[in-house]
């Protein structure tokens, strides 16, 4: 039996960028999650200690120019996880959004996806779902790997 959920960090990050910079690019969210939860004492917080003690999984994807990148945390913004935008300098990149990060519980990123199993899910496990959930639930896996 399953005691706690499983956290895994998603982090979406610009097309643009060469293949070493989309890896730097969730170090630099995961420092800017690590600032913004430092202080704060809620669920994120704790979303986010979670999976950087226990989970530590991430997964790095294509998310991509930085228009889509706005979107994407638009669409995620006021969700119940942990959640932060990186945005380069005016010197760097011109001030341009380079990753977003989100920290997901595995009701999310396990959710089945196909269609029947879609329905059935949210009739009997999420009756409550919230937009974001269901955002995530139905997008996540169109991303691909960075």
């Amino acid at each position: 039996m399953k005691l706690r959920p499983t956290y895994r960090a998603y982090f979406f990050t610009n097309f643009y960028l060469s293949d070493i910079q989309k890896g730097i690019q969730p170090l630099h969210a995961v420092g800017d999650m690590a600032a913004k939860y430092a202080v704060d004492f809620s669920d994120e917080k704790n979303m986010f200690i979670e999976w950087a003690t226990r989970d530590k999984v991430a997964i790095v994807l294509n998310g991509g120019n930085s228009a889509d990148l706005d979107e994407i945390y638009t669409e995620l913004y006021g969700c119940d996880y942990p959640l932060v935008k990186f945005i380069e300098d005016e010197e760097s990149l011109c001030c341009a959004t380079t990753c977003v990060g989100i920290i997901l519980p595995d009701r999310i990123w396990d959710a089945p996806r196909n269609d029947d199993f879609f329905q059935n899910f949210f009739s009997k496990k999420c009756e409550n779902i919230s937009p974001h959930d269901q955002w995530l639930i139905e997008n996540l896996k169109r991303f691909k790997l960075a």
